[in-house]
């Protein structure tokens, strides 16, 4: 072989695989530069993935911190949970919407607390509220259009779940926007398109050439997709296939000037590229100097703008994580609960401030501490709920906390377990201090108890009622009493109140109307008073009174009561009729009516200004009684005005002489009670001139010593006077109690509106008003209790009383009658006791027999300060007897013989007079034996009293 063969083939064997190593060469930079490019855009998918997830799960673990706070159980605690929300809002640059399962926004930070809300919206594809709905975990839904924002947004929801169940959805809404922001700072080569899409594909924020089309530019090698691990988004990466295909064909280029270089430099170009290689590879290895050339070799050059790039993009996800961390630092920081983040076995990681506050101690002292010191281990419901906590991963509830001074405290306490970044197992306890709180609820409940009591004991309804802007109408609450009043259910009138205006009298609609729209104009408290069709009850009359209100929309709401007044204009109507008479008889009456009052005369009828003289009523008002008196008879009088007013005598019938304004004296009859006029303490007389009935008596005895035929004469005269003086008699019966008759009307009238004023149901009365009503009212009721004792001696001693003779048990009136007073012995620490045999069986007048009962208990209970009052019931024979036995203060014997007496009460020595009318046993006495019977008493001081009813077992046949 030639030395030029030989130099040839040696050449050629050089040169061969110089060229081959070119070729593989140039095919492997071009590989490894797909490659590096692809691992850079799938580094930067991923990169960008990643900052989306953390940037999801930060919001996603501030809303688990709000749906475990006991704020969002409390509706009344909503406007703090608005607060915290926005603070959250603050921190993270999105807001807050709490709702209901229903979907009904509770509370949205984008708007006013209190503001009215829409429903959720339902968008198309991955909705985050279903999700939570369906599924019990957090989700991050599409994008949709929100109502209020007038933009694209996307959701995070996050379940408040409360054993096992969703009760609330915490929602926090941001803008695409934000994204969009975040993906125009990412630095992307030239050409390429990077875009984050929701779980229909639809764009949430896009970085691209405007003229690319992805369909027709971009093969799936040049795609690169990155599935999100908190949400149902993916990130995609596109690089045209001209940009995608470029390096392969500049490879192309660049092998075949290199197979036409490589043959003349191989030896040269191997050992200086070599070299050149090495310097640029290990520069990889080396901390760029600022400012310095890149490496001349193309590919190392690329390697290090990558890992360049992928170190600037690392510091920016770093900076941007330590930014949310401190967010949420200062969320932690800030919350008005103490936060404690613990590790399972006890050992307390994490303090905010306000646990600090709570429990009295530093960060370091409950480092030191741990969850034993800050939890009353004595505490019986601790075991459970670490029990709970470890089965379910959570617990909410109460338990006892210890503070550093070593007082404990209750805490409502919601804790869950969670696994850090690194997989550690960790909980969270968010503590509040219910000290305050349970007060407050306790003092809200028996606020709510005692609001529920009034709504349920007030005679009316308690309601609300709004009218909207559009004129409808509606009763938001209404008391269950708005049924009997109305004839109409709330719920019904919760819906539409227009069934109760079509129901108001013809005769008053336009008027109401008028005076609701003038309340609803100015604002001006609303009272009426209207006449409505109920349903069953007829034509009603209705009180209406309410204060508005003008609402957020422009409607107006009032708050007030609806009352049924019928009964009151009933009363009103039969009392303008009774005074109507009253005055008619004061007008007619033959006999002098009078009321004087501190001495002064106050009242007089026509009667009494002819018996005394006077021409006109200003001669006799305001005058002292003590002129018209006979200075002989003033002193007896001042003494009987003196035990009235003392209230030891509550009707005086005397005689007396009076002098009349022309100076002439009279004999006159006088009866004198005591009333109330114009809310002061008065005397009413009634006034009979007797002077010509006087005169006859006078005449009687002066002529009784004469003749035999003048004393016959006389007496006749006598007989005929006394006749007058009887029918005077009767006539004074029968006034008398025709005139009680007609001031009972009144004086229910008086006694009811008393109470409903002291009821508050008119508007608030202060102590001084309130005790002065307490006594109109006790007057008033002690002076029906006269008029009706004096009605019925009025009866008895005119002979028109009725009986209603029936059959009954007697032992079970008894019983009946002392049952009535069970409450009143109670009330005074009484034994109250009964006592008898088999069916006492009786034919008489069950009312006037349960009267009679009536008056001896309430006597026994009303002298009885200590001890027992027994009733014995019991046959004997031919008739029933009833024992009323007490252990009070008893009698003398001196008082026991004028206890039957009318207008009769025992004062016993060292102790106040009780109230009464002196009428009780008189009457018992009377309408016993009415009823064939009688009343006996035995009594000794300090030792008690028996009164013994007796009763023939049947009514006697010769009294029908």
């Amino acid at each position: 072989m030639s030395l030029r063969n030989l130099l040839s083939q040696l050449i050629l064997l050089c040169v061969v695989p110089l060229i081959l190593l070119s070729i593989f060469l140039a095919i492997s930079s071009v590989k490894n530069k797909q490659t590096e490019r692809d691992i850079e855009a799938a580094n930067l998918v991923k990169s960008f993935a990643t900052v989306i997830d953390q940037h999801l799960h930060a919001r996603i673990s501030a809303l688990h911190m709000l749906a475990a706070s006991p704020l969002v159980d409390d509706a009344s605690r909503w406007h703090d949970l608005y607060r915290e929300a926005q603070g959250f809002q603050q921190g993270f640059g999105s807001h807050v919407i709490l709702a209901d399962p229903e979907m009904h926004m509770l509370l949205n930070t984008r708007v006013p607390f209190g503001a009215k809300l829409p429903m959720l919206p339902r968008p198309k594809g991955h909705a985050a509220a279903p999700t939570v709905l369906n599924t019990g975990k957090p989700a991050v839904g599409d994008i949709f259009f929100g109502p209020i924002a007038k933009e694209p947004l996307v959701a995070i929801a996050v379940p408040a779940l409360r054993e096992g169940n969703v009760v609330f959805l915490l929602l926090t809404i941001f803008e695409t926007r934000q994204f969009q922001e975040r993906l125009d700072h990412v630095a992307l080569p030239s050409g390429w398109s990077l875009a984050l899409l929701d779980g229909k594909n639809e764009a949430i924020a896009r970085h691209a050439p405007p003229d690319l089309n992805s369909a027709a530019d971009v093969d799936a090698s040049g795609r690169f997709v990155i599935k999100s691990a908190v949400s149902p988004w993916s990130v995609v990466l596109e690089i045209p296939r001209n940009i995608y295909r470029k390096p392969m064909v500049e490879a192309a280029a660049a092998l075949a000037i290199a197979i036409l270089g490589v043959t003349l430099l191989s030896l040269l170009g191997g050992m200086l590229t070599g070299r050149r290689m090495g310097r640029a590879v290990a520069s990889l290895a080396e901390t760029p100097t600022p400012g310095a050339p890149p490496p001349d070799i193309v590919e190392i050059a690329d390697v290090r703008r990558i890992l360049d790039k992928s170190a600037e993009k690392r510091q920016r996800f770093e900076m941007e994580l330590q930014e949310s961390e401190e967010r949420y630092r200062s969320f932690f920081n800030h919350s008005i609960d103490a936060v404690l983040l613990t590790a399972p076995d006890g050992k307390i990681l994490q303090a905010n401030p306000e646990a600090c506050k709570i429990f009295g101690r530093t960060e370091e002292e409950i480092f030191q501490v741990g969850r034993a010191g800050v939890i009353d281990s004595t505490d019986p419901r601790l075991a459970s709920a670490l029990e709970e906590r470890e089965r379910t991963g959570r617990f909410r509830g109460e338990l006892k906390f210890m503070r550093k001074d070593g007082t404990s405290f209750p805490g409502e306490i919601s804790s869950a377990i969670f696994t850090d970044r690194n997989g550690n197992l960790r909980t969270s306890m968010i503590i509040r201090d219910m000290t305050k709180r349970k007060k407050a609820e306790e003092e809200l409940q028996e606020e709510r108890d005692r609001f529920a009591k009034t709504v349920d004991t007030a005679p009316g309804a308690i309601c609300m009622f709004c009218l909207r802007p559009d004129g409808s109408a509606y009763f938001p609450y209404a008391s269950p009493a708005i049924e009997d009043i109305y004839g109409l259910k709330p719920e019904e009138l919760a819906r539409d109140a227009s069934i109760m205006r079509a129901m108001i009298h013809p005769g008053d609609l336009g008027r109401v109307r008028e005076e609701i729209t003038a309340s609803a104009r100015a604002l001006t408290p609303w009272q009426s008073e209207f006449r409505y069709e109920h349903p069953k009850k007829g034509e009603v009359w209705m009180e209406g009174r309410f204060i508005p209100s003008r609402e957020v929309d422009g409607g107006t709401v009032w708050y007030g009561f609806l009352l049924d007044v019928t009964e009151r204009k009933l009363a009103e109507k039969a009392l303008q009729e009774s005074e109507e008479r009253y005055r008619n008889i004061l007008i007619v009456a033959p006999v002098g009516i009078a009321v004087h009052q501190n001495g002064k005369i106050v009242f007089t009828n026509p009667a009494g200004l002819r018996l005394l003289g006077a021409e006109s009523y200003d001669q006799l008002i305001g005058k002292d009684i003590t002129t018209i008196i006979q200075p002989g008879n003033l002193e007896n009088s001042r003494k009987r005005i003196q035990r009235m007013m003392a209230g030891e005598q509550g009707l005086y019938p005397a005689e007396d002489k009076y002098v009349r304004l022309d100076g002439i004296i009279i004999d006159v009859e006088v009866i004198a009670t005591l009333l109330t006029y114009n809310n002061e303490p008065a005397i009413q007389v009634i006034v009979t001139d007797i002077t010509e009935r006087k005169r006859a008596e006078e005449e009687l005895r002066k002529y009784r010593d004469h003749l035999e035929d003048l004393v016959q004469k006389r007496t006749e005269d006598l007989a005929q006077a006394n006749l007058r003086l009887q029918e005077l008699d009767r006539l004074k019966s029968m006034f008398i109690a025709s005139m009680s008759h007609e001031l009972r009307t009144p004086l229910n009238s008086i006694i009811g509106f008393t109470g409903i004023i002291l009821m508050g149901m008119s508007g608030e009365i202060n102590a001084v008003q309130k005790k002065q009503l307490g006594m109109v009212k006790s007057s008033a009721n002690h002076l029906l209790d006269l008029i009706n004792d004096v009605i019925d001696v009025s009866k008895i001693e005119a002979g028109k009383t009725d009986l209603s003779i029936d059959t009954f048990d007697l032992s079970d009136l008894a019983l009946e009658v002392k049952e009535s007073f069970a409450v009143a012995a109670s009330g005074k620490g009484l034994n109250l006791e009964f006592q008898a045999g088999s069916e006492v069986k009786v034919t008489s007048d069950r009312r006037r027999v349960r009267q009679i009962l009536v008056n001896l208990v309430g006597n026994a209970v009303k002298f009885t300060e200590t001890g027992t009052v027994a009733v014995f019931a019991a046959k004997t024979d031919g008739g029933v007897t009833i024992k009323v036995r007490d252990t009070g203060v008893g009698m003398h014997r001196a008082d026991m013989e004028k206890l039957f007496e009318a207008f009769t009460r025992i004062h016993i020595h060292n102790r106040p007079l009780v109230e009464g009318t002196g009428l009780g046993l008189y009457l018992s006495r009377r309408i016993a034996a009415l009823l064939g019977g009688e009343i006996t008493a035995e009594s000794e001081p300090g030792q008690g009293s028996e009164f013994i009813l007796s009763l023939p077992q049947k009514y006697p046949e010769e009294k029908k």
